[in-house]
């Protein structure tokens, strides 16, 4: 169930944004520092990390863990997680990765869980009201004894291809119609241009 999976998803981007905001009390600050260093003392990726990069990244994650806040800029925060800080390291540094770059990634992954549940709810949701708008259409209709030009279309179509009496049908219509001028032909749909092509 799409609600129970969004919901399912809530509780564990909280957990995971708990965990992180524990981890970055305890190790936020000096790996921070350590990223600044070790970028410094090129044993971190020039193509991945720069000083100017390090501030700007910097800046923009670490207000809200601060503050102890739900972390802002997920894109900037990842590039202090295992995942981007174990691609970049050259060689090996004794205080990277630890425990708050490892909740970074799982807190990021939680988060991109979080956002794809949303997505899929909010278009379930979106099927959902389009099939009921459609059925509150039919009924209006049929109350008023009103038809569009689609019903139209879509009855004759689904009658023209019946098993049972549709080949009836198209004989009796291209003996009405023996020759049919289609206008603006490049605008016909899939269902007209196969009612005109069992017609004839």
């Amino acid at each position: 169930d799409g609600a129970e999976y969004l919901k399912a998803a809530v509780v564990a981007e909280r957990a995971a944004c708990d965990i992180l905001l524990t981890a970055w009390s305890a190790q936020g600050e000096c790996t921070l520092a350590a990223v600044v260093a070790h970028t410094e003392g090129k044993r971190l990726g020039g193509k991945s990390y720069r000083r100017d990069w390090n501030t700007t990244r910097i800046d923009a994650c670490a207000p809200a863990l601060r503050a102890a806040a739900r972390p802002e800029a997920p894109d900037k925060l990842a590039w202090f997680g295992t995942r981007k800080l174990t691609a970049a390291t050259k060689g090996s540094v004794h205080d990277l990765p630890n425990a708050f770059t490892a909740a970074v990634d799982a807190w990021l992954d939680a988060e991109a869980a979080l956002r794809l549940a949303q997505s899929q709810r909010w278009l379930a949701l979106l099927a959902a009201a389009r099939s009921h708008a459609h059925a509150q259409l039919q009924q209006r209709k049929q109350r008023a004894a009103r038809q569009s030009y689609d019903d139209l279309i879509q009855r004759l179509h689904a009658a023209i291809t019946n098993a049972t009496r549709g080949a009836r049908l198209a004989e009796a219509l291209h003996a009405r119609y023996p020759v049919i001028l289609v206008d603006e032909f490049q605008d016909t749909d899939a269902r007209q241009f196969d009612i005109f092509r069992r017609m004839h």
